[in-house]
């Protein structure tokens, strides 16, 4: 419940991250989301959001991390949907 409506929302702020070419930012809020993923079983996402991380430091390029970015968010938007699901199921069994 915490992940879909306090965390999730912070992953948009990655996108004007990349746009105003703020990497060590865009770093940092990778580094500050990345466990939430594996928490909630998200293990791919998690690898893409490494990544980002990683290229955040390391000569870091727009293009690149502007494509890894919005790959990401629609993982999470396709996502977002199955973590709904199944928070509902689990309220429905207490």
């Amino acid at each position: 419940d915490t992940f879909l409506s306090d965390v999730y929302p912070e992953f948009k702020d990655m996108t004007p991250l990349v746009e105003q070419q703020n990497f060590t930012e865009l770093k940092k809020l990778a580094h500050k989301l990345k466990p939430t993923l594996g928490m909630v079983g998200l293990t791919q996402l998690e690898k893409q959001i490494i990544e980002i991380e990683r290229r955040s430091l390391d000569k870091p390029d727009y293009y690149d991390l502007k494509a890894r970015v919005e790959q990401l968010l629609a993982g999470l938007g396709q996502s977002h949907t199955v973590l709904e699901k199944e928070l509902l199921r689990l309220q429905n069994l207490q």
